[in-house]
């Protein structure tokens, strides 16, 4: 009680990389005991098999996910994942592509930056990986007000930014080329 929201939330979309036939996705995990605030990525070779998955732990994919109801006596500090480029790219796991065009991962997601300046900026913002464990710092896309900081009067917030490019040849609009689209949900 009182503790606030916990665990791990609001997974990205599934995107396969053809180089080593693995299915990847981000997940923003918040901080609770031992397990650190961030975003951290799994994969897959078997999207048919929820045990298959595993975790990102900070050098492998060696993380396997418990369920501490089922297996009590595993040690949970065991089974947490390690977060990657929390400077980077914070909380961000909105969206995730592969783009052919510039032959890098592609994350967008809302974020809100306080600037040296002392300014906050509340904005849809991108990031750029070769291996989804090292990203580039956050850029802008567009100054949007955010559900975390909108206040009555404000603007009307957004969130759930996504990235589709109609052509992709990717069943699930995995790649995202030159030319995309960004889209998300307007809160009236």
């Amino acid at each position: 009680p009182d503790s606030g929201p916990a665990g791990i939330f609001q997974p990205s979309n599934v995107v396969r990389n053809a180089a080593d036939d693995h299915y990847y996705a981000l997940l923003r995990v918040q901080q609770y005991r031992d397990q650190p605030q961030g975003t951290c990525v799994m994969r897959t070779t078997d999207l048919a098999d929820p045990k298959s998955w595993r975790a990102w732990g900070g050098s492998a994919f060696d993380v396997r996910f418990i369920d501490p109801y089922l297996e009590p006596e595993k040690a949970p500090q065991d089974h947490i994942c390690q977060p990657v480029s929390y400077d980077e790219i914070q909380l961000m796991v909105e969206s995730l592509t592969f783009n052919t065009y510039l032959d890098r991962y592609l994350l967008v997601g809302t974020a809100v930056i306080r600037e040296l300046d002392g300014e906050t900026v509340s904005g849809i913002y991108y990031s750029l990986s070769d291996d989804l464990i090292h990203w580039t710092p956050r850029e802008l896309i567009v100054e949007v007000e955010s559900r975390q900081t909108y206040r009555c009067g404000d603007p009307n917030p957004v969130a759930y930014p996504s990235v589709l490019d109609p052509d992709s040849t990717s069943r699930n609009f995995e790649t995202t080329g030159r030319r995309a689209y960004l889209y998300f949900t307007r809160f009236n």
